[in-house]
């Protein structure tokens, strides 16, 4: 279990990140019901225990900082990078949302999004701009230091796209930390 907080004059985070979990969870952001719901979801489909606590002044600021501390927490419980598969890449169908996410946990930091959604970004659902999720997922990419890459490859519904994010996130991860017992270091070079 890595445990982390972060303390600022915008933002109050604490993060149990316990990535060979059962997809438990006890997740608790103040006032941002949807995006607490998107972490549960996060959670969930990775199969890591997660407990975060967060509250803050503004969305925009709780959100990054708990990617940033989320990421941390992660690279931490990854540190040694052996017997891991190292990419994970996954393609969920929700309802009319088909998203694909892409992993490598490489060590280089790397982010890209695309959406086949004309506006995305510029929508809100239940007060919670959705420009925030390009913001979550950045920072939590820096700080994890993994290349995350992003398609939106169908999808009406924002609310089936914003989770079919997170979701998969969540799949490609566990599939990206999961045991690989024949190659001790993926790398050619011997370390990441």
């Amino acid at each position: 279990m890595i445990s982390l907080e972060r303390k600022t004059k915008e933002t109050g985070i604490s993060v149990n990140l316990n990535i060979k979990g059962k997809g438990n969870y006890k997740i608790n952001v103040e006032n941002q019901p949807f995006f607490q719901h998107m972490l549960e979801a996060f959670a969930k489909n990775a199969a890591f225990d997660i407990e975060i606590t967060a509250s803050g002044d503004l969305q925009h600021h709780i959100v990054e900082d708990c990617a940033i501390v989320l990421g941390q927490a992660f690279d931490k419980a990854i540190a040694n990078k052996q017997n891991i598969a190292r990419y994970g890449s996954f393609i969920l169908a929700m309802g009319d949302a088909l998203v694909l996410v892409s992993v490598d946990i490489s060590g280089r930091p790397y982010f890209s999004v695309e959406y086949n959604y004309p506006n995305f970004k510029d929508c809100t659902i239940e007060n919670f701009d959705l420009e925030n999720i390009e913001e979550f997922m950045r920072a939590f990419a820096n700080n994890a230091k993994i290349t995350l890459q992003i398609k939106v490859l169908n999808g009406t519904n924002r609310h089936h796209i914003a989770e079919a994010i997170f979701k998969c996130l969540g799949r490609a991860l566990r599939i990206a930390v999961s045991e690989d017992k024949v190659i001790e270091m993926p790398s050619t070079k011997g370390i990441l």
